[in-house]
């Protein structure tokens, strides 16, 4: 009895982590990442959190404590796992989520979050993107978010600040 109440609050606790920016890439990355039955558990862990950040998001709308840029949060995928520039990201642990904006004009509005060494130290950065002109929806995958941001000069210098020693590594791939 004991253990599967401690198992239940365990899985909770990922499902309250994941609803939050940093928990919601850490867990995409490791669902894409995964196969078999930790994929299966990863996807309703993602998905709770989805759904759990969602809730928030309704209740600071309701509360008046949300701006036009503002909206639900979505983890951005990797893409293809034979973009050379995907995989680099993967293995500099750089990950990356986004929230659409509810204007007439979305603005995404999309967190970089690079995972040091540690493993608990973390790098952010944040940048602004556009949406589809016509649905409003966000669906750029995490390279392509970078080489958008890579051709803006002001935009390519935050982004090699935050990159740190991969960099180069980016960069190379980018251009």
């Amino acid at each position: 009895m004991q253990l599967a109440a401690a198992r239940q609050r365990l899985a909770d606790a990922a499902v309250e982590y994941a609803a939050t920016s940093d928990g919601l890439c850490e867990t995409y990355r490791r669902f894409e990442l995964a196969s078999g039955a930790e994929r299966d558990e990863l996807r309703a862990v993602y998905l709770g959190g989805l759904s759990l950040a969602d809730q928030e998001f309704q209740r600071r709308c309701a509360l008046g404590h949300s701006r036009d840029e503002d909206g639900p949060l979505q983890a951005l995928p990797v893409g293809s796992f034979d973009d050379p520039l995907g995989r680099a990201l993967i293995e500099g642990q750089i990950m990356g989520w986004a929230r659409v904006g509810r204007g007439t004009h979305p603005v995404v509005v999309v967190g970089l979050m690079r995972l040091l060494p540690d493993q608990r130290t973390r790098e952010r950065l944040r940048l602004r993107d556009s949406a589809d002109p016509l649905l409003g929806t966000f669906t750029s995958t995490l390279p392509e978010v970078l080489r958008r941001a890579w051709a803006d000069a002001e935009t390519r210098a935050k982004v090699q600040r935050f990159l740190g020693t991969h960099a180069s590594v980016v960069g190379g791939l980018i251009t």
